[in-house]
């Protein structure tokens, strides 16, 4: 549609029209409100704050994954756990510092260790061959506080953390594989290794692994992780299925660590998912099928968007299927033709929802 517009409410129920373009569209008879927020990523008080001041309209959709239309979100398990120890200074090679991670929801890029009591070379010639047979990279150098080991793994959204190679479960196995002293760090490396080991994104050793046949199966992402001399904090990213309860996740990975001494806290936010059956979802495939000549389905994902708490709503597009756009990654991008074909499915789906 060419031209300035915009559109205005009718009175007594009447239509709204096209004000400064009379006859660009069509006349629409029920009212479509565009709200736009800027906290999606942080929790969504924005939306929360809206939602106190307006009622949810009766059906919701937002821009926020892959066309055709996720009806399904998995719900939140974030787990906290830490626990503390006397500084000690073992006769050997031990880890004084460990850092990994600096969002809850990404799995990060690299982490790092500090080590006391061994040289470089020493280090490089352990690390770097176990490093490679878990598909991750490391380096290593001196510092004023010893030798510094940082890992190389692959960076990506917590909601999704087959797609990475978590550096901080990479660089807990390969710590442990090394002839370190006994001493309160170096047993905290084994606990860590044997309940959240590289590549368990499921959380099978931790005792929580489940899925459903509508949300799929629980993930777990081990995304920070910190050692001091005094103790240790980690935190996981869970994005549990409908299956999902207190009992059988939350209960279950607090007991497994509590029996080793650590302090635990989190918290489960429940999962979104509206049935697909229903008349707006079921024009919403039709408007993506009308436009790209596609068949539409629906699906659910890991992913958290804006519509998580708002009831009957729906994530339906922007990004087209098999289009890599590295969400959440370098070099994160958006094909321009697939904005202006996401923008006519849109259009499409008011018009036979509200024309």
């Amino acid at each position: 549609m060419a031209g300035a517009w915009r559109t205005i409410r009718g009175r007594g129920g009447g239509p709204v029209r096209h004000a400064l373009c009379p006859g660009a569209g069509p006349a629409l008879r029920g009212r479509v409100r565009l709200i736009l927020g800027t906290d999606e990523e942080c929790g969504s008080s924005d939306v929360a704050y809206y939602y106190r001041q307006q009622p949810p309209a009766p059906h919701t959709f937002t821009p926020d994954a892959d066309f055709p239309v996720c009806n399904g979100e998995k719900g939140f398990y974030r787990l906290r756990f830490k626990k503390s120890w006397e500084p000690q200074n073992p006769s050997g090679p031990y880890v004084t510092a460990l850092h990994g991670g600096f969002q809850m929801n990404a799995v990060p890029t690299q982490a790092w260790a500090e080590l006391s009591g061994i040289d470089p070379v020493s280090m490089m010639a352990g690390a770097a061959p176990l490093c490679a047979e878990l598909g991750a990279s490391c380096q290593v150098e001196e510092t004023e506080r010893g030798v510094r080991l940082t890992v190389t793994g692959r960076g990506c959204h917590a909601a999704s953390p087959e797609l990475g190679i978590n550096p901080n479960t990479a660089l807990v196995q390969v710590l442990t594989e090394l002839p370190l002293a006994d001493g309160p760090s170096t047993r905290v490396l084994h606990e860590l290794h044997r309940l959240l080991p590289h590549g368990d994104n499921g959380g099978r050793a931790l005792g929580v692994a489940q899925r459903d046949e509508k949300t799929g199966a629980l993930t777990c992402a081990f995304t920070i992780l910190d050692i001091s001399h005094t103790g240790v904090e980690g935190l996981c990213d869970c994005r549990v299925p409908l299956c999902a309860t207190a009992a059988n996740c939350k209960d279950v990975a607090d007991g497994r660590l509590a029996a080793l001494g650590y302090e635990t806290a989190g918290m489960m936010i429940p999962p979104h998912y509206t049935p697909a059956e229903g008349a707006f979802i079921q024009t919403l495939l039709a408007s993506y099928q009308a436009v790209t000549g596609q068949p539409g389905g629906c699906y659910s994902m890991g992913g958290g968007t804006y519509v998580h708490d708002v009831p009957g709503g729906v994530a339906f597009g922007y990004k087209m299927p098999g289009v890599e756009v590295n969400m959440h990654g370098a070099n994160e991008r958006f094909p321009v033709e697939d904005l202006l074909t996401a923008t006519k499915i849109f259009a499409h789906a008011i018009v036979g929802m509200c024309g």
